[in-house]
């Protein structure tokens, strides 16, 4: 999913291997960077880790929601 946020662009790939959940988030400018990454055997914990991390600015999705685009996904 590709996310646009103070006029930053951001991809969010989520998935399962081998029994093992995997977030992570990119910041993509003129050179990919990773800014975010959780793995855990539970979904749950994954998640988890997403909502409270301070990825925007130094807030939380939840905080950083309502200026926050999705351009597809």
């Amino acid at each position: 999913m590709r996310k646009r946020y103070n006029k930053k662009h951001y991809i969010i790939s989520c998935y399962l291997e081998n029994n093992t959940y995997s977030v992570n988030m990119d910041l993509i400018s003129k050179k990919s960077m990773s800014i975010f990454a959780a793995t855990n055997s539970d979904r749950a914990k994954c998640v988890a880790a997403f909502e409270t991390a301070k990825i925007f600015d130094g807030r939380t999705v939840y905080e950083a929601h309502n200026e926050i685009t999705v351009l597809y996904g």
